[in-house]
C-alpha cells in the first residue's frame, strides 16, 4: 500500500500507518511504503515503531512513477483535499 506525497498535517499521514494493523489482518503481508518528507515523519514512525514490519519510509524520491507502478494500492488520505 504507498503513499506518495508531503508528509503534512493537513494530508493525515498517519491514518495509513494507523490502519496497517486491521489490514493485516486479512492481509498479513501487507506493508505502507511512504514516498515523501515532511514535518509529520516522526509521528508516522512512532505508529511504526509500535508495529514493527508494518511501515516503511523511503523518504524523497525521484522516480515517482516507478513508484506508483511497484504498489499494489496507493492510499490519499487528506483532510482538505477531495
Amino acid at each position: 500500500v504507498g503513499f506518495i506525497g508531503a508528509l503534512v498535517d493537513h494530508k493525515a499521514p498517519w491514518t495509513l500507518a494507523e490502519a496497517m494493523p486491521i489490514v493485516r489482518r486479512s492481509l498479513p503481508g501487507a506493508r505502507a511504503v511512504y514516498v515523501g518528507e515532511g514535518e509529520e515523519r516522526p509521528r508516522i514512525e512512532a505508529v511504526a515503531a509500535a508495529n514493527p514490519g508494518t511501515v516503511h519510509l523511503a523518504g524523497w524520491r525521484d522516480d515517482v512513477a516507478d513508484c506508483y507502478a511497484a504498489f499494489d494500492l496507493f492510499v490519499m488520505p487528506s483532510k482538505l483535499e477531495g
